[in-house]
């Protein structure tokens, strides 16, 4: 499912969206299309503050609330206190850990887009499952 996304360019991928590709939209673009981690602000911000040292963690907010808006990033719910942000060019489902807090990427079962359920047509959907994962159902 990532193989395809971490190929994208960012700068393509920010003017299809509309949006100017600013230095700092293509930095956080480029870090969610290639890591698979549900990042945070800070660990973004932590990730590319040596790349750009002028940063803050307030243009990396603003940047992911413009990139949700524009359909490029989704927010993942937790049961933490810090928000995950995930890229949000695929649909996809997560699984949250209750246990160790771990985000994976799943592949939706039979939801497709463009399918109805009860006469609603899905355009989007933004799924999130809880439970153990599989290390923490091991233990």
């Amino acid at each position: 499912m990532r193989q395809k996304i971490k190929k994208l360019d960012p700068v393509k991928v920010l003017a299809e969206a509309g949006l100017s590709p600013t230095m700092q939209r293509v930095a956080v673009l480029r870090y969610l299309l290639l890591n698979e981690t549900h990042p945070t602000v800070d660990i973004i911000y932590q990730a590319l503050k040596k790349e750009i040292p002028t940063l803050s963690k307030t243009t990396i907010y603003n940047t992911l609330k413009t990139f949700k808006k524009h359909e490029l990033a989704l927010t993942v719910p937790t049961d933490e206190d810090e928000i995950h942000y995930d890229i949000g060019l695929i649909n996809h489902m997560h699984f949250v850990c209750k246990k160790c807090g771990a985000i994976y990427d799943l592949e939706p079962a039979s939801v497709k887009l463009g399918d109805s359920i009860n006469g609603h047509r899905i355009e989007h959907y933004d799924i999130s499952l809880r439970g153990l994962c599989k290390k923490c159902s091991k233990k």
